[in-house]
């Protein structure tokens, strides 16, 4: 997965967690049905699954007093996986872990060519993710 995604290694822990993810949402021949099914007595929602590393842009929730017509209305990251309520996007600029439901994702694009685009025009090296 994170070879797929041309990530720098230094996202492998997200990588990890989104295959035990997935892993827990895969139907299991030995029980009929998924390991998520097994606890819960329900079927998982999916719905937030994506394609891991591709680009993500999240809505910024502002107050009305400091939003402005001329201000972006989303910031853009890497989708990282799923968790808690939302998806899992790393921000990049902040260098933050951000789970959040408002969030549009382009599958077609990936973040490492993004990571790469970043490098040329002459943004500081990518710290390992906290």
């Amino acid at each position: 997965m994170l070879h797929d995604s041309e990530l720098p290694a230094e996202f492998w822990e997200f990588a990890a967690d989104f295959v035990v993810f997935l892993h827990n949402r895969t139907w299991s021949p030995r029980l009929g049905k998924t390991l998520y099914e097994e606890w819960f007595n329900k079927k998982p929602d999916m719905s937030n699954v994506k394609v891991f590393g591709c680009i993500a842009f999240v809505y910024n929730s502002t107050e009305p007093s400091t939003q402005h017509k001329l201000l972006p209305r989303a910031w853009k990251g890497i989708y990282v996986g799923c968790g808690g309520s939302g998806m899992k996007i790393w921000d990049l600029i902040n260098k933050r872990l951000v789970i959040s439901n408002h969030v549009k994702v382009e599958e077609n694009s990936k973040g490492a060519d993004w990571l790469k685009e970043l490098a040329r025009e002459g943004m500081p090296q990518i710290t390992r993710p906290a």
